[in-house]
């Protein structure tokens, strides 16, 4: 008796292990090319009247399929942000035209300032940023693969 779930074990393991579960980092391209960032203001879909900032960030390398993704782990402690990118994920059906890789990274944030860390492998750009629903303030701190993108005080 003892067999069949032994077997069972047995086959699952190895169905299991045959299937890719989640995606990896190694599935991932790597970012070569710099960065800019831009920071949004989200009114939309906002019933309890927060602010909803998010950041758009875009290769300047240009691919040729425009919806190629920038994947990021995103966390927020206090009154700091880091955003730590993995690479470019160029899974599902490409799209026909040719344009940047992208992140569109909402924070869960209140008005004020707060210091913006963007990691890739060893770099690390920081960032001084201020929230306001009519005004952000960014100042560079150290940069080396990023750049901020003024577009002024965008609403969306």
């Amino acid at each position: 008796m003892k067999k069949i779930p032994l077997i069972f074990t047995l086959i699952l393991c190895s169905i299991l292990s045959a299937c890719q579960v989640m995606e990896t980092e190694n599935d991932l391209m790597p970012i070569e090319s710099t960065l800019t960032f831009s920071i949004y203001n989200k009114k939309a879909d906002n019933p309890a009247n927060r602010p909803g900032y998010f950041i758009l960030l875009r290769t300047e390398k240009i691919y040729n399929c425009a919806n190629y993704e920038i994947e990021a782990i995103v966390s927020v402690n206090f009154n700091q942000i880091t955003i730590q990118l993995l690479g470019i994920d160029q899974s599902g059906i490409c799209a026909t035209s040719e344009g940047p890789a992208t992140a569109y990274i909402p924070l869960d944030i209140s008005d004020g300032k707060y210091l913006l860390e963007i990691g890739y492998s060893s770099s690390r750009d920081r960032y001084s940023v201020s929230f306001d629903t009519s005004e952000f303030s960014v100042s560079q701190i150290d940069s080396d693969f990023t750049r901020y993108e003024y577009i002024g005080v965008k609403t969306i």
